[in-house]
């Protein structure tokens, strides 16, 4: 088995370490398959080989890859970037998702890992302007407005990736799996207390906008 709830209490803890190893492996090897494919790789495993390898059915290993996709940077970024373009309309222009893309797969890492939580507006005020510079740089025939470069927007757009992120880990962790398992799907190696910190921040955003 690979998808049981780690928390089981019909599993004992020797049970639940053997789990909780044998998924870090898998995770491993996936983040491993992916990345070789990005980097222009031309073989990349069926979910028939990854069941093989861990000894589960076919459905099961395809429950557990969805969930390790659904936590991937790329997808976060992705997922992410589509929702708050065509759910809130803030951007001026029409390229609003590559401008969101671009700012999530460039400082996502920061955000959830190193940025101060308790410094957040003054953090934003630094980064709004050199971001929107920088994407106008790199994406010269799709540009947006000037709007992308306001402090106010920009920690909107911050938060809501932090908001975006933790409710797909959420989701994970409501599934069984351990903190480390759901950590090392993500890639962004952050401790629980900060986890529930982001949340913290997130929860007191949603209050302030009601």
């Amino acid at each position: 088995m690979i998808m049981p709830d780690c928390n089981d209490a019909k599993l004992s803890e020797v049970d639940k370490q053997r789990l909780i190893g044998k998924q870090l492996v898998l995770v491993d090897i996936i983040h491993e398959e992916n990345d070789r494919a990005l980097r222009g790789g031309v073989f990349y495993p069926e979910i028939d080989d990854f069941a093989r390898w861990a000894s589960v059915d076919k459905d099961e290993m395809e429950a557990f890859i969805n969930v390790c996709a659904s936590l991937d940077k790329l997808k976060l970024c992705e997922c992410a970037a589509k929702k708050y373009a065509y759910d809130c309309r803030l951007i001026d222009g029409d390229y609003a998702y590559l401008f969101l893309l671009y700012t999530f797969q460039k400082n996502s890492y920061y955000f959830v890992h190193d940025l101060d939580l308790n410094s957040i507006s003054e953090i934003c005020e630094v980064m709004a302007e050199s971001n929107y510079t920088s994407y106008c740089d790199e994406m010269k025939n799709k540009q947006v407005g000037e709007n992308c470069s306001n402090t106010e927007l920009f920690e909107l757009i911050v938060l809501g990736f932090l908001d975006y992120y933790t409710s797909v880990v959420k989701e994970a962790v409501a599934l069984g799996f351990d903190w480390d398992v759901v950590n090392r799907m993500c890639r962004f190696d952050v401790s629980r207390n900060r986890f529930d910190e982001i949340v913290s921040i997130c929860e007191t955003q949603q209050k302030s906008e009601t």
